[in-house]
């Protein structure tokens, strides 16, 4: 009777195994379905913000200048502005699918297609709405190199002619004599993509540290590409990633995988990690931070965890994690924190609180402090607020023409809203909105004003809403709302 039970005990424990593992093989088929639809749904959304943008400085007139900030989702193969439309098309689980928004305005210029938050420029130029800085597009704003001495890499900067003219551009290499150009003079048409390529080639009696340079784009378009050349040890340890950077408040960590390894043929051994720079002590490590050895071809994968103090200041604090082993072998990655309000990297221009929700009765105040941050790295002048809704509600001290924020500074302006008497009972939104020449930043107000009933228990006047309560109003007891 045991053996009887046992056997049937495993049959049901089959039969349910293999019922979870195909609802479990539905649910991620669904699953997968959903993020691609969404994506799909949001790259939609992308294109409609920026036509939106479009249409506004297309009304306002030639010159006219924007800039937009859209959720790119992935999945994108390529970005394309046609004359009357604008493009997306994706990879959705192997199923290619164009997503297009059509426009009556004539089109120009480029979009992003790269994943995560971005900001477009938007300009009315010539007749037609121009997207991105200029016509001319590249590729690259900053070329890294690591390589050994005496060794060369090659990288490619992609120049791009969105307008209808010829473009003819010059190329110099600037501050390292280890850079060199396929080309120093190209000329672009219309329409047409050209590649630059550009060459480390550091002599081999080259000392190991990092060097840089710059590539000065003259003529049509004036614009730099940054250049890193990190010169590697002769010992062959790697750490991965090349460039850690952190988006963050202060107070607040982001943490990194740093994976350590051996690219030689010798055992190395006693691999010690230190950080250095300005971010030094605010970094640390998930364990020891030493390595005992590693073989050739091994990795090991180190936990770092990058803290700015409280009070820091908005900005961006650089620095480097470093491995080095006995004999002197040794790399390290480049550390990037930059400290903001809001801990992403989003806007320039912030206005804090992002959500003002009030409840109150008619003639009540309620009080705030509004805070204006440039996140920037340059002088904003004219700064002002601008209101709208039941923001109009709002008195500011000391005003809406706050004037000049330097970058990483913050302006505070107190916040006082009085619910005009006669108000009706209901919800009223608004907007606080921060302009900064063609920057802007918005708040959001919501205020619910209620009623009051009024009654009266033994000649005694009482209030019934959602607090109990006679209020004082020009030395006459009454209901608030009542």
């Amino acid at each position: 009777m045991k053996a009887q039970a046992s056997v049937e005990l495993l049959v049901i424990l089959s039969v349910l195994l293999i019922v979870f593992s195909t609802v479990s093989f539905v649910a991620q088929e669904q699953y997968q379905e959903s993020q691609m639809n969404l994506d799909a749904v949001k790259a939609k959304n992308a294109l409609r913000t920026m036509l939106s943008a479009a249409s506004d400085v297309y009304s306002q007139g030639e010159g006219a200048t924007s800039r937009v900030y859209v959720d790119i989702p992935g999945r994108i193969e390529s970005a394309e502005v046609g004359q009357r439309f604008l493009k997306y098309r994706m990879d959705l689980a192997g199923r290619i699918q164009d997503v297009m928004e059509p426009s009556d305005m004539c089109l120009t210029g480029y979009i992003p297609g790269e994943a995560g938050g971005q900001w477009v420029q938007v300009e009315s130029r010539g007749g037609c709405v121009m997207f991105g800085e200029s016509l001319i597009k590249v590729s690259a704003g900053r070329l890294n190199y690591r390589l050994y001495a005496g060794d060369t890499q090659e990288q490619t900067i992609r120049f791009t002619n969105y307008d209808t003219k010829q473009a003819n551009l010059s190329l110099t290499v600037t501050g390292t004599d280890m850079l060199v150009l396929s080309a120093e003079n190209i000329t672009v048409e219309p329409g047409e993509t050209l590649s630059v390529v550009v060459a480390a080639k550091p002599p081999e009696d080259t000392a190991k540290g990092s060097y840089y340079g710059h590539i000065e784009v003259g003529g049509a378009q004036s614009s730099t590409v940054d250049a890193s050349i990190l010169i590697l040890g002769q010992a062959q340890l790697t750490t991965y990633p090349d460039t850690w950077t952190a988006y963050t408040m202060a107070g607040e960590s982001k943490s990194q995988d740093i994976v350590v390894c051996n690219r030689g043929d010798t055992l190395l051994t006693n691999i010690k990690l230190t950080s250095s720079g300005v971010v030094a002590s605010w970094i640390a490590f998930g364990g020891p931070a030493t390595i005992d050895s590693l073989q050739p071809a091994e990795c090991q994968t180190k936990q770092a965890v990058v803290t700015p103090p409280e009070g820091t200041a908005v900005g961006t604090y650089t620095g480097s994690v470093l491995a080095e082993a006995d004999g002197g072998a040794s790399d390290s990655t480049f550390v990037e924190v930059t400290v903001s309000l809001s801990g992403g990297n989003m806007s320039e221009l912030v206005i804090m609180p992002r959500q003002w929700n009030v409840t109150m009765w008619r003639l009540q105040t309620a009080n705030n402090t509004y805070t204006v941050c440039n996140l920037g790295g340059s002088v904003f002048t004219d700064v002002s607020l601008e209101t709208a809704g039941s923001a109009d509600w709002i008195t500011f001290d000391p005003g809406k023409s706050i004037g000049v924020i330097g970058p990483g500074k913050c302006f505070n302006d107190a916040a006082s809203l009085t619910v005009p008497d006669g108000t009706a009972h209901g919800a009223y939104p608004g907007t606080v909105s921060a302009k900064a020449g063609n920057l802007s930043a918005v708040a959001y107000v919501n205020v619910d004003v209620y009623q009051v009933l009024v009654f009266s228990i033994f000649n005694e006047t009482r209030c019934c809403g959602p607090v109990e309560g006679v209020f004082n109003v020009n030395s006459k007891q009454r209901c608030i709302g009542g």
